[in-house]
């Protein structure tokens, strides 16, 4: 039988229905984003743009479920919904800042998206039976599915360089050894930056040059006890200097997103490297380039972000070198 506009259109979905699925959508995300079997999916589209939609398109139909209030609250309800799960996921499950911080800028918009469908499709006529009862399903179903998929069908890796220079008033004898031994680094030196002033990621403390079996390696220590080494594969006194990174714990990890690796499925950060070049005024050039691979479909946004928070530690890095060259040459 056709639906007839003049009759009273299908009851909208139960609140405790949509209670119900919102609580199991949430459980669902925490145990997906704690097993390793899903890490191909962490930097997906499922996780940053999917999931929030669904939960504000939940969210909008405990607030609204008819489609009959102002549209404000799609706005409204779904942001505050969002960071008050981000408030609990930092302060009682540990959520590091970095990762809530590159997660809010898609995840707010992406609910609010969510609710105006939800409200979209609560106003205009449901013309199949049960079909509020679909709809609202469907925002637990097709974020599973889409977790999924990714995970079974990860994107290609993609390498991205992130470079930072500082011009140091000094000649290059006085600015290579310390490339090679930075010991005992004071809190107020090097410089201030969002990512590590604001997102919190820890400054470096001390990087030692050593000998292990028969390769020199430098071993690099920050706060918070985070630690990794750079196994020299470049050694040109006064030019250059390059690295493998190798990370033997998941110290870094803990401090940045604890969900994803430096050396991991999604994410490997490779190589270092430093290059020094004299000018013609005495001073010198010092140049810090890292590589990294990445694989997301997410990739402009995310290679974004790699550019600040890496930028941000390198340049935090060569401020340090350049005070203490600088001091040496008496210029400081």
């Amino acid at each position: 039988m056709a639906y007839d506009e003049r009759e009273a259109p299908p009851p909208p979905p139960n609140r405790t229905l949509v209670l119900a699925l919102l609580a199991v959508l949430l459980i669902s995300v925490v145990a997906v984003f704690n097993l390793g079997y899903f890490a191909n999916a962490y930097a997906g589209l499922a996780a940053f743009l999917m999931i929030p939609a669904a939960i504000g398109g939940l969210i909008s139909l405990l607030y609204d479920p008819a489609g009959r209030r102002f549209s404000l609250g799609c706005f409204l309800w779904p942001t505050i919904g969002l960071l008050v799960l981000t408030a609990i996921a930092y302060f009682v499950f540990g959520e590091g800042a970095v990762c809530i911080a590159m997660v809010l800028p898609l995840w707010i918009p992406a609910a609010i998206v969510g609710a105006l469908v939800s409200r979209y499709n609560a106003k205009r006529g449901r013309r199949i039976n049960n079909s509020a009862r679909l709809n609202s399903i469907a925002w637990l179903s097709i974020p599973l599915l889409l977790i999924t998929a990714e995970t079974v069908a990860p994107p290609h890796w993609e390498i991205h360089h992130v470079t930072r220079e500082a011009i140091i008033d000094a000649e290059r004898e006085k600015v290579w050894p310390l490339l090679l031994n930075v010991p005992d680094i004071a809190g107020v030196e090097g410089t201030a930056n969002f990512s590590q002033d604001v997102l919190g990621i820890p400054r470096p403390t001390d990087a030692e040059l050593i000998v292990r079996s028969g390769k020199l390696v430098r071993v690099a220590h920050w706060e918070e006890n985070v630690r990794f080494e750079e196994e020299i594969s470049i050694l040109k006194p006064g030019e250059a200097l390059g690295w493998q990174f190798s990370f033997p714990d998941d110290s870094v990890q803990q401090h940045t997103d604890h969900h994803i690796s430096p050396d991991g499925p999604l994410l490997k950060i490779e190589t270092g490297r430093y290059d020094l070049v004299q000018l013609s005024n005495g001073k010198t050039l010092v140049r810090l380039t890292t590589q990294y691979r990445m694989r997301t479909r997410l990739g402009g946004y995310l290679v974004w972000w790699g550019e600040r928070l890496l930028g941000d530690v390198q340049g935090n890095v060569l401020a340090i070198i350049k005070k203490r060259a600088e001091k040496s040459a008496g210029q400081g």
